[in-house]
């Protein structure tokens, strides 16, 4: 790798020198052909579509510090809680499994995600494009914490859907006969779920922090060894100027031409350094783009694990109802329930479209991220060198979060109406907290009444909630 890279240096200093006009100062002409490479400048349409992206974060930050803080401004009678333990039980009473589910309240740690992610978009454009400014600024400016930030927080918002899924798909999972039965063998225990949704999320922030601190501290030597050259070339540019003056004595202009050797050397050995440091810049960032690759393909594939047996489960429960409803009718008529298509039942169910209509979003949110990692594996130096390739990287990077946050919003204002909901009628109730227990994913739709719905009801004999409120919806609109 040093060899390559010496070899390259050695051929961009060729290049430079032959393309040096007759007559003109050769150390000014470095210098403006240099600056690009060490910091690169956006274009007037990147710089306007990141701001665009700025100006909609900022909304999403305020909105959801809002959904956070409302709940202590509106006089709430208790702090919210982060966790809680779901209990499973047969027919007889006895718990299915020793280990509770670990239920989360996905609706602070969505909003926290969202707030987390928004902000550090936020953070990364207004560096990027200060940077693409002002070479100064670039000199002292660091975009890897915000981008890590970014990255940390998309994927936390993911997983805490992830876990909204995983809580609706267990709840009332064996409630429901042999169908129901049959789906919930494909679940794995609670022990393994509650591994994987306290492990990866600690997985994505230990190695994300790890990784992008490495990360920091090889564009910080990169920097500080780039902005040393273009101060040698600034320095040896004057001296050039100051020397070709005729009025000068003749000992002076000699003392100016051995200044100017000495900068001459000095520029060619923070040269060769600094194009090594660039070569291990690079390799750090493949390696970076690469861990961020495998967690987010990681993440992508536990997002469709989960909402594809959330489905599956939402599809039986339809088809169930249908088929009671039909029996009880006393009616000769075929039910075809359980030959609903999805597309039918979101055509027939708003709710369930909704939630579909998210899960989408995000969907491609996620996939545009390991595009844009991909992207970043397959043109590392590009992005670091060129603005083109760097624009279009910090489109995808900010757009993915874009993608996301709408939905995601949209997912934290329908928790946070249920919570407000749930204290209203607790108030109205005037009953002690140990009387009022429930499930948090009643998915009943709101205000019509849709018998269907009621198989998404985990107040059963199979299932117990220790010390919770009233019944609340995760997928409201």
């Amino acid at each position: 790798m040093a060899g390559r890279s010496w070899r390259r240096s050695s051929n961009d200093d060729n290049s430079l020198l032959s393309r040096i006009p007759i007559g003109a100062n050769p150390f000014s002409f470095a210098l403006n052909e240099l600056t690009p490479r060490y910091f690169v400048r956006l274009s007037t349409i990147a710089r306007t579509i990141l701001m665009v992206f700025f100006v909609f974060h900022a909304f999403i930050t305020l909105f959801c510090l809002a959904l956070l803080l409302l709940p202590y401004l509106r006089g709430a009678s208790k702090s919210q809680w982060l966790f809680r333990r779901l209990y499973i039980k047969d027919n007889a009473g006895v718990n299915v499994y020793k280990v509770p589910l670990l239920w989360m309240n996905t609706g602070i740690l969505m909003t926290a995600s969202q707030l987390m992610g928004s902000m550090g978009a936020q953070a990364f454009i207004y560096m990027q494009v200060k940077s693409a400014l002002s070479p100064k600024y670039a000199l002292h400016s660091q975009l890897e914490p915000a981008l890590g930030v970014m990255y940390m927080g998309e994927m936390l918002t993911y997983w805490s859907l992830m876990h909204c899924f995983l809580v609706a798909t267990y709840c009332g999972s064996e409630v429901e006969g042999d169908g129901a039965k049959g789906s919930s063998r494909w679940i794995p225990s609670p022990t393994i779920l509650n591994t994987i949704f306290l492990g990866f999320p600690t997985l994505v922030v230990s190695s994300t922090v790890a990784l992008f601190a490495w990360l920091c501290t090889a564009h910080g030597s990169f920097s500080t060894l780039a902005s040393k050259v273009l101060y040698l070339l600034n320095q040896g540019s004057i001296i050039w100027d100051q020397g070709r003056d005729t009025s000068i004595p003749l000992q002076d202009k000699t003392n100016l031409m051995t200044r100017l050797f000495q900068v001459m050397g000095q520029v060619q050995n923070l040269r060769d350094a600094t194009e090594s440091q660039l070569a291990d810049l690079v390799v750090r960032f493949r390696i970076t783009q690469f861990v961020q690759l495998g967690l987010s393909a990681a993440t992508f594939l536990g997002f469709l694990c989960f909402f594809s047996l959330l489905l599956n489960k939402y599809r039986i429960s339809r088809s169930q109802s249908s088929h009671s409803a039909s029996q009880s009718s006393f009616t000769r008529e075929p039910t075809h329930g359980a030959n609903r298509s999805l597309i039918q039942m979101a055509k027939s169910d708003r709710q369930f479209f909704h939630l579909v209509l998210r899960s989408m979003a995000m969907i491609v949110a996620m996939m545009t991220l390991m595009a844009l990692f991909v992207m970043n594996l397959m043109r590392s130096e590009q992005v670091i060198r060129e603005p083109r390739y760097r624009a279009i990287a910090s489109w995808l990077a900010t757009a993915t979060g874009t993608w996301s946050a709408i939905p995601i919003t949209w997912q934290c204002w329908g928790l946070y109406n249920d919570n407000l909901n749930r204290a209203a009628q607790e108030a109205s109730m005037l009953k002690p907290p140990e009387e009022i227990q429930g499930s948090q994913f009643k998915a009943a739709q709101r205000g019509t009444g849709s018998t269907a719905s009621a198989h998404w009801d985990c107040e059963s004999e199979e299932i117990e909630f220790k010390s919770l409120s009233q019944q609340r919806n995760p997928f409201r609109a």
